[in-house]
């Protein structure tokens, strides 16, 4: 699990600088961020961690939060 943790923190430096995204306007819908691709990226590795550590119990967002 340490060289998984190492992973997702080597995306501090990346996620730094930007940028993150932009907001898209489009008439009678609500306003979106369309993220960058480092974020989208990020994200997909958030995922994998999650799925590869069940261990942490990282699905259940209502009891992490409840318990937060």
């Amino acid at each position: 699990m340490c060289e998984e943790v190492k992973l997702l923190l080597a995306w501090k430096d990346k996620l730094a600088i930007g940028p993150w995204g932009e907001w898209c306007y489009r008439p009678g819908n609500l306003p979106y961020v369309k993220y960058s691709q480092t974020v989208e990226d990020f994200i997909r590795e958030v995922e994998l961690f999650m799925y590869d550590q069940p261990q942490l119990n990282l699905e259940n967002y209502q009891l992490i939060l409840s318990q937060a």
